[in-house]
């Protein structure tokens, strides 16, 4: 029997798995800071290690209601 890692998300309400070893990091969330004027599905930035990284919200591209 083969055994794999996988790390679990919801999108929606949908739950999905992906093999931990096609994930390149999990980063602990940190506060987003919004984006003025940016594309509704651009939730805002967050500074990882340095670098300016964009959060996208995927209700919004597949076009899903918004969850908490």
């Amino acid at each position: 029997m083969t055994v794999i890692d996988i790390v679990e998300f919801e999108i929606g309400s949908e739950r999905y798995a992906l093999d931990i070893t096609l994930t390149r990091e999990i980063v602990e969330m940190v506060p987003i800071t919004p984006v003025p004027r940016a594309p509704a599905h651009i939730a805002g930035i967050i500074n990882l290690r340095g670098e300016i990284t964009n959060i996208i919200n995927l209700n919004k591209i597949l076009d899903l209601p918004e969850t908490s």
